[in-house]
């Protein structure tokens, strides 16, 4: 766990944050920033979430997939609760992200979106990229899920 000061922390995600993730994702649904997922989809993976707590009430989450041999990562379901947008808490989540992937040996991280392209590339310093950037697995879904995606990705 990170704190960045007493009443703010970064932890991995436990069973018991499902229903936390799931309602803050539904909001960046609805606003159509993020991708769906079911409550049983995020519990049946929430050991790759992480959540960023305020005053022990869980306002952001994000989702972490690693490829191949853990070199390369894909961050995803980034998300934070309204009012706490725009005070740094999802750069915070991304950089932790970027640190833990750099510990585990990781040289890039890549992220897909559609409509956040502006906080991939301006806050968190993510450099634009094609299909050549990502994992050959990743280029397959990518092509199949037909979203159209901007790709942007940080080499560590």
């Amino acid at each position: 766990m990170i704190d960045s000061n007493e009443s703010e922390s970064i932890r991995p995600a436990m069973k018991a944050d499902v229903g936390s993730i799931y309602n803050i994702t539904q909001n960046g649904v609805r606003s159509e920033i993020l991708r769906e997922r079911s409550q049983e989809w995020i519990e049946a993976d929430v050991e790759n979430y992480l959540v960023y707590e305020i005053a022990s009430s869980i306002v952001g989450c994000i989702h972490q997939r690693k490829y191949g041999d853990g070199g390369i990562v894909e961050i995803g379901s980034v998300y934070v609760q309204p009012f706490h947008q725009r005070k740094g808490v999802g750069k915070r989540m991304v950089h932790y992200v970027s640190e833990l992937a750099e510990k585990n040996g990781a040289h890039r991280l890549f992220a897909l979106t559609t409509q956040a392209a502006n906080f991939f590339r301006r806050v968190c310093q993510f450099k634009e990229g094609g299909m050549e950037d990502l994992p050959p697995e990743r280029q397959k879904e990518y092509l199949a899920d037909g979203r159209n995606s901007r790709i942007f990705y940080w080499d560590i």
